[in-house]
């Protein structure tokens, strides 16, 4: 019988090697997809961008992962956020909502 995860707070011990492959193949999908965030983001300028530019928040060691604190979907997932260009960015919401990777593993 499978286990469903509803949210974050349903991870266990056991579950470290499955978040490592998810934060692995959510790091190759910014990788494989920098041309698309370059043409989707070619009209914000540094200071939308913390005054940094898009490469420095696509680099490996600033792109994050993390969770919604309350169940959006039903289902266990994982959010890639890349600098403030993603949807949550660095808004009052993303920080009191938001439970980072780093955190729970």
């Amino acid at each position: 019988a499978s286990i469903r995860l509803r949210w974050v707070f349903d991870l266990a011990p056991e579950h470290a090697t499955l978040l490592r492959q998810m934060r692995t193949v959510g790091l190759r999908f910014v990788r494989e997809n920098r041309q698309w965030f370059e043409r989707r983001y070619a009209h914000l300028r540094r200071a939308d961008l913390k005054g940094r530019s898009l490469k420095y928040w696509l680099d490996d060691s600033r792109v994050q992962f993390g969770f919604h604190v309350h169940p959006s979907v039903g289902y266990l997932h994982m959010h890639v956020l890349v600098g403030p260009v993603t949807e949550y960015g660095y808004s009052d919401y993303y920080r009191e909502n938001w439970v980072p990777l780093a955190m729970v593993l």
